[in-house]
């Protein structure tokens, strides 16, 4: 039964991966670059496991306009334990893709550190 869990959470997490790749891949082929700013931060709390202390990550809450000058308001998916590293009203990168600006929109990093971060993400999250 363990090993059948173990496999299932593998199949999750390569699922999960996959989809994180062709998206990002998507954004990096086809999205739009815009201005925008720090707004805030978010302090969200995830519970620790293995002897971990709860700690939050502090999500940056990003405003953007749009090419036909509609103004996004979205949460970056990437946390930073500092919360320094989101001032408000530091200018950020925003890339999107116009048919769906509000559920696309990343800080964009530039191209090595876009993937270093989703290389990362199953670290973060499954550790």
């Amino acid at each position: 039964m363990r090993a059948f869990a173990a496999t299932l959470l593998q199949i999750v997490v390569f699922a999960y991966l996959g989809w994180q790749v062709a998206t990002l891949a998507s954004l990096e082929e086809t999205g739009i670059r815009a201005e925008g700013q720090i707004v805030r931060s978010k302090a969200e709390w995830h519970s620790g496991n293995r002897g971990y202390i709860d700690q939050p990550n502090y999500h940056a809450i990003v405003k953007f306009r749009t090419q036909d000058n509609r103004t996004i308001e979205f949460k970056d998916f990437a946390g930073d334990q500092l919360p320094f590293f989101q001032r408000p009203g530091t200018t950020v990168t925003v890339l999107y893709h116009a048919s769906d600006p509000l559920g696309s929109a990343i800080i964009d990093r530039g191209l090595f550190w876009n993937w270093v971060r989703l290389a990362l993400s199953p670290i973060v999250y499954f550790r």
